[in-house]
């Protein structure tokens, strides 16, 4: 399928769910997040700083380890 990039710091949380919907179906590492309890998580963080990396992603607790990050890297920008 077609790979969407999806805007951290503009998307909605209906976008950043169906992202993470998105990422979870199709790399078998993500199989265990909960998309709509990272897109809570982004929305809240971007209110009280400023997405700078996708690092800021291994700190919200939502099963998105360093490890994880490089699969992120052509589906995410900030």
């Amino acid at each position: 399928g077609k790979i969407i990039k999806v805007n951290l710091s503009q998307a909605s949380e209906a976008e950043l769910t169906a992202a993470f919907e998105n990422i979870k179906i199709n790399i078998v590492a993500f199989n265990k997040i909960e998309p709509a309890k990272i897109a809570q998580a982004i929305i809240k963080y971007r209110a009280v700083d400023q997405i700078k990396n996708l690092a800021f992603l291994t700190k919200l607790k939502c099963g998105i380890g360093k490890t994880k990050l490089p699969a992120l890297v052509d589906r995410l920008v900030y």
